[in-house]
């Protein structure tokens, strides 16, 4: 063998090792996924868990489904009336809790309660678990995990998401939640990914409860559509916008309802993205009784609205969506009280919190959703 040939040889020997180095470093790196989550938890460990194994109703969801326990009392009568035992209702939810913790906590149980209650999506952003840099790996690692041919190879052999799944920028959550500022301002971009990852983990939770042999029961959030956004994206602002919008405003406030709404058909074709703009499409159709755009209007200053500070007609939407798909049982409380505002009635005791009648209202659906599945 000439020399040449020796030298040649060796290079290409450290490029096929530098190669084998370079495969087994990233497959050590990239954790394996079934469902390609950016996160996962370091303890699966959660306090309460005793508890929740004990009862038989399980509340899970963020601070809107710890107001539940106020109002519940005719859903353990029902289920006393049927039984002849009175239930044990254990409320799991806690402040600031987004879905993706309430699953977890859930998954920690050795065994999961006869019915989940689930109300949330008002603390999505509550903590950093994606990278916005990584989008485009994001949307592509689940558009390969929608794909039946590619999933069920990954369940098959695990081990290979490391090599499927593009990577990504890893967060290693625990039991303790690190929480964002709730002064956080997000752009377009960081909304369409939550609302990805929202759909993605409430068909989780779906999937996990029925394959539990227990019961799921959603219940949409209610939003205060009068409150106006606390914040415009920033790429839907100029002082144009802000000047048109002061004089639909002071419209408004003259009485000038019909010129109002005018000018507002007209501002939203130019600037549909930009939350205030629809907060007040919403309220000069309301006082001209176009209710129908005024729905549309207010679902879409909500949804528009950078300042991540309560739920968004989307994730109640997604709610609805995968309810329906899978056959889940649902409780539609916002649209008790989207029903209230658009006839003006008064629905809220703060900008977050609805009345006492339409909990009661809520809990009537409630006791009935669970007299059925009781029966069943």
């Amino acid at each position: 063998m000439n020399r040449n040939l020796k030298i040649f040889l060796g290079i290409l020997g450290l490029v096929i090792l530098g190669f084998l180095v370079l495969v087994a470093y990233f497959f050590y790196l990239k954790p394996e996924k079934i469902i390609p989550y950016p996160y996962e938890f370091t303890s699966l460990s959660f306090p309460n868990s005793s508890e929740a194994e004990k009862a038989d109703f399980v509340i899970v969801g963020d601070d809107s489904a710890s107001l539940l326990k106020n109002y519940i009392a005719p859903v353990s009568s029902k289920y006393a009336e049927v039984t002849n035992r009175t239930p044990i209702i254990f409320d799991w939810s806690a402040k600031n809790e987004p879905l993706h913790r309430s699953i977890a906590k859930l998954k920690s149980l050795s065994k999961l309660p006869k019915y989940i209650i689930y109300m949330g999506g008002g603390h999505e952003w509550a903590e950093r678990k994606f990278s916005i840099n990584d989008k485009k790996q994001i949307i592509s690692n689940f558009k390969m995990y929608h794909d039946d041919e590619i999933i069920s190879l990954i369940i098959t052999f695990p081990w290979l998401s490391k090599f499927i799944f593009h990577k990504m920028t890893y967060f290693k959550l625990s039991a303790d939640q690190n929480l964002r500022s709730p002064e956080a301002s997000l752009n377009f971009d960081e909304m369409e990914l939550s609302f990805l990852f929202y759909e993605n983990e409430l068909q989780e939770l779906i999937s996990l409860v029925k394959n539990k042999g227990s019961h799921l029961i959603l219940i949409t959030t209610p939003i205060n559509h009068m409150i106006v956004p606390k914040l415009s994206c920033e790429d839907s602002v100029t002082n144009t916008i802000i000047g048109i919008q002061m004089e639909i405003e002071e419209m408004l406030q003259n009485g000038q309802f019909k010129d109002a709404f005018n000018r507002a058909i007209d501002l939203e074709r130019e600037s549909v993205s930009n939350a205030r703009t629809q907060h007040l499409l919403a309220l000069s159709a309301l006082r001209n009784n176009q209710l129908k755009i005024a729905r549309e209007a207010f679902m879409k200053a909500n949804s528009f609205d950078c300042r991540p500070w309560r739920t968004k007609s989307v994730y109640n939407q997604i709610i609805l969506n995968l309810a329906q798909k899978n056959s889940i049982n649902i409780v539609d409380f916002e649209n008790l009280t989207e029903h209230a505002i658009l006839n003006n009635e008064e629905v809220f005791f703060d900008e977050l919190i609805p009345q006492a009648p339409f909990y009661h209202k809520m809990v009537d659906e409630l006791k009935d959703v669970i007299a059925k599945l009781i029966t069943l």
